[in-house]
């Protein structure tokens, strides 16, 4: 979950090394707050390595998984919080 302190007006959760960036082959993607370090769904992204098939049959159920985790920590790429750490280059 999104630390309480999150705001949307003053830093860079995109350069936070808590942050799981999602990325797509359209270039559309999302900011994800990460800082408790639970278990994370597969996100679906083909351009990550993980994509689900039409036909796999778990389909819905992984796509529940992955919005019931990142609705609540979904961040933009200019916020902060109490937790922000660079990241390591």
């Amino acid at each position: 979950m999104k630390p309480s302190s999150y705001s949307e007006d003053r830093g860079s959760c995109a350069q936070c090394c808590h942050v799981f960036k999602l990325v797509q082959w359209t270039g559309q993607g999302g900011y994800y707050c990460h800082h408790d370090k639970s278990d994370r769904p597969t996100c679906g992204s083909g351009a990550m390595g993980e994509y689900w098939t039409e036909r796999d049959h778990k389909w819905e159920q992984r796509f529940d998984a992955w919005e019931a985790w990142a609705k609540p920590r979904e961040v933009v790429a200019y916020g902060w919080c109490e937790k922000h750490e660079k990241q390591k280059t």
